[in-house]
């Protein structure tokens, strides 16, 4: 009996090897310097301002707005926004936005829009935001052009309470001007690689 099972799980594995396309692995996407030099800066900057707002206390304060249910009629949540707004001006960004986990997902907690209807929107995850809530900042592994013509490359990182604990992400649409020339990182291109994560 043995001997039977030895032979078949050769047999198998011969099998598989002959059969077009098993046994071979997709070859790596190379990224172009351009790129990867985008997507860090785009990383760079969103955890340089998750880290002020965690350093400032800015998580805690989130976390009182979000839990008291009033949203943008909190009396704290104008401050919050005008936080946001800076960092925009200051760094020249699309958007600057910070989501909060609201069941299975995360919402639109507090943008960096002049007028805040963003507010409560359900976010579509990533793998980016996904290892932003676990703690690491991250760039999303392709960018995005908008109806205007415009590009960006969104990047993630956590927000902390005064405990250290991640109570939010904010998230950064980084100017990406140079993507015009790769569109296959341009994720609504027909062009695009397909790469979901980095």
């Amino acid at each position: 009996m043995k001997k039977k099972l030895i032979v078949f799980v050769i047999v198998m594995v011969v099998a598989a090897m002959l059969l077009p396309g098993c046994g071979e692995t997709a070859a790596p996407i190379e990224i172009p310097r351009e790129i990867g030099t985008l997507a860090e800066s785009a990383r760079e900057l969103a955890l340089l301002y998750a880290t002020e707002l965690s350093n400032g206390g800015w998580g805690n304060l989130l976390v009182g707005v979000m839990e008291s249910g009033l949203g943008t009629g909190h009396g704290d949540f104008e401050g919050l926004h005008g936080v946001l707004i800076e960092f925009k001006e200051e760094s020249e960004t699309d958007s600057v936005f910070v989501l909060y986990p609201d069941g299975a997902g995360f919402i639109i907690a507090v943008d960096s829009d002049e007028e805040p209807d963003a507010h409560g929107r359900v976010y579509e995850e990533t793998a980016a935001l996904a290892r932003a809530w676990s703690g690491t900042s991250t760039a999303s592994s392709y960018g995005l052009e908008q109806p205007r013509g415009t590009f960006y490359w969104t990047a993630f990182a956590p927000i902390r309470n005064i405990d250290g604990d991640v109570v939010a992400v904010l998230g950064i649409d980084f100017p990406a001007p140079r993507l015009r020339n790769f569109s296959e990182w341009n994720r609504n291109s027909s062009d695009w690689n397909g790469l979901e994560a980095w």
